[in-house]
């Protein structure tokens, strides 16, 4: 989880009406389409609602705010550092980690002689 969000998550109004009809709108979809919202059409936009029990604009405000919130997150990922703290380039942070340290290394063994 970010730092921070833990505590925002906390402070927001989480209705459990409002959570039952997000998971009716997500179980009314096939596997595919909930890999890839793109798949999402007018025709299957209907269908979700009416396995949902739920409108189609009701279908559709929900894939504009998960988009918006897709949108979000990408751009959450172009700030710097941020991919170093979450695991991704990981593995760049521990060797410029490792090649700090055998700098340090390297300068202490440089030590003029009296």
């Amino acid at each position: 989880m970010i730092p921070g969000m833990g505590r925002m998550l906390k402070d927001m109004p989480l209705d459990d009406k409002e959570i039952n009809r997000l998971e009716a709108m997500i179980l009314s979809m096939t596997p595919e389409e909930r890999r890839d919202d793109t798949l999402i059409n007018q025709s299957r936009r209907m269908r979700i609602a009416r396995g949902s029990g739920l409108s189609p604009t009701e279908v559709a405000s929900m894939l504009k705010q998960f988009r918006q919130v897709q949108d979000m997150m990408k751009q959450m990922g172009k700030l710097p550092g941020l991919r170093q703290m979450f695991g991704r380039g990981r593995k760049e942070f521990e060797q410029q980690i490792a090649a700090q340290a055998a700098a340090a290394r390297a300068k202490k063994k440089r030590r003029k002689p009296f």
